[in-house]
């Protein structure tokens, strides 16, 4: 009778420990796997921090270009607008010339 209160408790005991190891075995995969994700993420949110950065710089030089264009438009008209009142004072001031010569 005390050999299978012994032998009972033996087994018990191995059942424990089997059962404790496999606990502490499904939670270090739990925790790598944790760990293993987390990684990840903030890799991921590395990733796009970098992709973030990237998009403000190639939008900040697309903002510099259009004003860039927007100035060369700017001035090729106010050329023009030069151009053509210089043209139109002169066709202007000849007609007065020609106005006069035929009144007088």
């Amino acid at each position: 009778m005390e050999t299978n209160m012994l032998i009972g408790i033996l087994i018990g005991a191995c059942v424990v420990t089997i059962i404790g190891y496999l606990a502490y075995v499904v939670k270090r995969a739990f925790d790598e796997n944790d760990r293993r994700i987390s990684d990840e993420v903030s890799g991921i949110y590395n990733q796009l921090g970098e992709l973030e950065s990237m998009s403000l710089k190639d939008i900040a030089e697309v903002h510099r270009t259009i004003n860039d264009l927007n100035n060369e438009t700017d001035r090729k008209i106010e050329n023009l607008y030069s151009a053509l009142d210089s043209r139109f004072d002169k066709q202007e001031s000849r007609l007065k010339k020609e106005w006069i010569q035929e009144n007088l």
